[in-house]
């Protein structure tokens, strides 16, 4: 956040980022950026858009409304490129069945249609975990006993699934001591057949 201890960030270990703008009311809760001089899996080197979001709420509004808005962002930032979604979405980020612990409301399930359907992405977690139980990414309050919240995620193309190698949530005393949230880390195979 502009002027704070917190906010949202982008960073590559391999190719070079070009900020894109977002909407002021986003600042400091969306980043975005075109990435390049990277190799992707199955699209070579090629631009690709990525977005690190802290979905905000505002008066008036719902977490659910503004990821509506932040989708909507990311649709016109892509421009047709490959796009890739990360952070704290403050809504679940995963299909969950009958008998989970947890349920989903119709909003949240709309938001993560529109990801698979309109938009092509899927979420790494559950693509690498299937039929599992949403795994924890907020400890809500600090509680290391609290329900298994899944607000954090990683979206990629779904044409990269294949390569898709592992998605695991980092839960150790490190990330526990720095966070409630835990972060959604995946590993990428860009030389897979």
């Amino acid at each position: 956040m502009p002027g704070g201890r917190w906010g949202s960030g982008l960073w590559v270990r391999e190719g070079s980022l070009t900020p894109l703008a977002v909407p002021e009311d986003f600042a400091g809760r969306v980043v975005a950026a075109v990435i390049e001089g990277r190799t992707w899996p199955d699209i070579g080197i090629t631009p690709v858009v990525a977005l690190s979001i802290h979905a905000p709420t505002r008066k008036g509004s719902s977490y659910i409304k503004e990821m509506g808005r932040i989708l909507d962002l990311a649709t016109d930032l892509a421009d047709g490129r490959p796009l890739v979604l990360a952070g704290d979405f403050n809504v679940v980020m995963g299909l969950r069945e009958a008998g989970h612990a947890l349920s989903i409301s119709r909003g949240e399930r709309a938001l993560i249609m529109r990801l698979r359907d309109e938009m092509g992405l899927v979420p790494c977690w559950q693509t690498a975990h299937p039929g599992a139980e949403l795994a924890r990414t907020l400890r809500w309050m600090h509680r290391i006993d609290s329900p298994p919240y899944h607000c954090d995620g990683l979206f990629i193309p779904e044409a990269w699934a294949s390569g898709l190698e592992s998605c695991e949530v980092l839960e150790d005393d490190e990330w526990c001591a720095l966070s409630d949230h835990n972060p959604v880390a995946a590993m990428l195979n860009v030389d897979h057949s």
